[in-house]
């Protein structure tokens, strides 16, 4: 195997698979910011939406146009994302900012996960996790498997070692859908009577 060939999809591949991640714990409520860090994650958006332009120009002539138009529609997005943020960029304003940085961030006061409520802000991320895993897939095509699901550890791992030591990423059960609040909390009441009974 040629490791030399091997390295730049493979680094291109734990960068999507990052951006999927942070956005399936920013999803279900695992990390998320306070709504006066998310303005300074500007360059976040911005390095979003060129993930998903890379992808366009990367798989322009082996997808379709179906594809390349559900990634021009993240980039475009993406960008005004960061524009958005980019002009809102002062606490004074914190209140102007677009209903999915609020639906994000620690503190939100809807139903997170109401279709009525919160139904747009939670298809704009799923949509965006779509994206980036897709891009993930197509750029290990040529590559055995195992090398997508070994990119897919290193960054679960390199994750764990991120949030332990970067703390403006809180964990709030308030933020979590109320399932799975209950499934860790009953996991965390068996864990404690085990120990108990030992």
């Amino acid at each position: 195997m040629d490791y030399n060939k091997l390295l730049p999809p493979f680094t291109y591949c734990c960068i999507e698979l990052t951006l999927v991640l942070t956005h399936f714990y920013v999803f279900l409520g695992f990390k998320n910011p306070a709504l006066s860090h998310i303005r300074k994650e500007k360059y976040y958006f911005l390095g979003d939406a060129l993930c998903h332009l890379f992808n366009i120009y990367l798989f322009f002539h082996t997808t379709g146009y179906l594809q390349l138009g559900f990634w021009l529609f993240l980039f475009v997005v993406h960008i005004f994302y960061f524009i958005h943020l980019c002009k809102y960029d002062k606490p004074s304003v914190e209140e102007n900012l677009y209903p999915i940085f609020k639906w994000s961030c620690i503190g939100y006061k809807k139903n997170r996960f109401s279709v009525k409520e919160s139904g747009s802000e939670m298809l704009q991320t799923i949509a965006d996790i779509l994206g980036h895993l897709l891009g993930a897939i197509y750029i290990m095509r040529g590559e055995e498997w195992y090398w997508f699901w070994i990119a897919g550890v290193v960054v679960f791992l390199g994750s764990l070692v991120f949030f332990r030591f970067y703390h403006y990423f809180i964990t709030d059960e308030n933020m979590m859908p109320k399932a799975l609040v209950d499934f860790l909390n009953k996991q965390l009441s068996n864990k404690k009577q085990k120990i108990y009974k030992n």
